[in-house]
C-alpha cells in the first residue's frame, strides 16, 4: 500500500513541478541586452551612392562571421563594410544571394567581437504575438535600435520587384516602428529568438512592416551556402488580371480572361524572343491553368534550368502556345 501511495504522490509531484517549469518558461522575461553583439550595420558603396541597412550573425566558422542581410542593400556593390556598436568596421565578402527572396549572405573575419544570434521557429506564430524589431533605422548612429509591437498578419503576399522580374513572398506583417534602414535586421519573438528577416518598410503606410519567416530564410541560406539555389527566370514582370492599378499605370487594357498579364518583358530575358508581348495573358503552364502570380511562380520554380515548358496565352481573341526553354 505504501508503494502505491508513494507512486501516486510522485506522479502528482512530477505534474506540479512540470506545470511550474512550463509557467516560468513561457513567462520568462525577454533578454535583449546582448542583442547588439549579434546585429550589425551594413554599409555598401554602389556607383557613388551609399546604402545602409542591417544584418545579423547566424554562424561562426573557421574564424569567420557569417551574416544574413537583405540583398537590395548590397546589390551591384563592390565595397561592403560591416560595423559593430563600437563603430569598428571590416570589409565584407559576398558569399551568395537570392534576389527573388531578397536574401544575401556576407562574411567577415571574426575580429569585431560578434556573437551568433539565436535562430527561432516561425512555423508556430500567431496574430497578436509580441515581437521586437532590431536594426539601424536611420544610420550607424542609431545602430541596434530595438522597437516592439505585435504580429498583425501572417502569410501576407507581397510582390517584390527585382532587376530581372518580380516575385511573390509570403511574409509576416507587424506593427513595430521602423524605417528602411531596418532592412536585413532580425524580427525577434518574446524570448529574443529570430523569427523573421525584416526586408522592407512601406513608406506610405504607417505602422506596417514585413519580415520573411526565418524557417524559409534558413532553407534559402542552406541552399545558398551549398550553391544549390538556381531559379528559372522568364525575364518579365507579370501580374494578375485583377490588378487594375498596375495595368492602368502601364496603359494595358485587357479582355475579361482569367490568367496573368505580361506587364514588362526585359531585353535579353527568356521571353524576349518568344513572341510574347506586353498585354498578353498567360492562361496555362504545361496545361495547368494559372490564376495567381504566386501559383505560377511556385509551378515555374518546380522546373529545372534547361527544361522546356509550354505556355498558353491569349491575345486579341485567340489562344496560342509557345515552347519556352528555361
Amino acid at each position: 500500500m505504501k508503494k502505491i501511495l508513494l507512486y501516486i504522490v510522485s506522479i502528482f509531484a512530477s505534474i506540479i513541478l512540470g506545470c511550474i517549469f512550463m509557467y516560468f518558461y513561457l513567462n520568462k522575461p525577454t533578454t535583449l541586452n546582448n542583442i547588439s553583439e549579434s546585429v550589425v550595420y551594413v554599409e555598401a558603396a554602389c556607383d557613388d551612392v551609399n546604402r545602409g541597412g542591417t544584418g545579423f550573425v547566424y554562424k561562426t566558422k573557421d574564424d569567420l562571421n557569417y551574416i544574413i542581410t537583405s540583398y537590395h542593400i548590397i546589390e551591384n556593390c563592390d565595397d561592403i563594410y560591416v560595423y559593430n556598436t563600437a563603430n569598428k568596421n571590416l570589409k565584407a565578402k559576398i558569399i551568395n544571394y537570392d534576389e527573388y527572396s531578397d536574401i544575401a549572405i556576407i562574411v567577415i573575419n571574426d575580429d569585431l567581437n560578434l556573437k551568433n544570434i539565436n535562430i527561432g521557429d516561425s512555423d508556430n506564430l500567431n496574430i497578436g504575438d509580441t515581437i521586437y524589431a532590431v536594426g539601424n533605422p536611420i544610420n550607424i548612429n542609431y545602430i541596434s535600435t530595438v522597437t516592439h509591437g505585435i504580429i498583425s498578419y501572417l502569410n501576407r503576399e507581397i510582390q517584390l520587384s527585382t532587376t530581372n522580374g518580380s516575385s511573390i513572398l509570403k511574409v509576416i506583417q507587424f506593427d513595430a516602428a521602423m524605417s528602411e534602414g531596418n532592412s536585413g535586421g532580425p524580427l525577434l519573438d518574446k524570448f529574443g529568438n529570430v523569427i523573421g528577416l525584416i526586408f522592407l518598410k512601406e513608406s506610405d503606410l504607417s505602422g506596417v512592416g514585413f519580415a520573411i519567416p526565418i524557417n524559409y530564410v534558413m532553407e534559402i541560406v542552406d541552399k545558398l551556402e551549398k550553391n544549390e539555389l538556381i531559379r528559372p527566370n522568364l525575364g518579365a514582370v507579370i501580374t494578375s488580371t485583377t490588378n487594375e492599378d498596375l495595368l492602368l499605370k502601364n496603359d494595358i487594357h485587357i479582355d475579361d480572361i482569367p490568367g496573368l498579364v505580361l506587364v514588362q518583358v526585359y531585353e535579353n530575358g527568356i521571353l524576349f524572343n518568344s513572341g510574347l508581348q506586353v498585354g498578353d495573358i498567360i492562361t496555362n503552364i504545361n496545361d495547368e491553368p494559372v490564376y495567381s502570380v504566386s501559383q505560377f511562380q511556385k509551378k515555374l520554380y518546380s522546373y529545372s534550368i534547361g527544361t522546356t515548358i509550354d505556355l498558353e496565352y491569349y491575345r486579341n481573341g485567340s489562344y496560342y502556345t509557345v515552347n519556352i526553354k528555361l
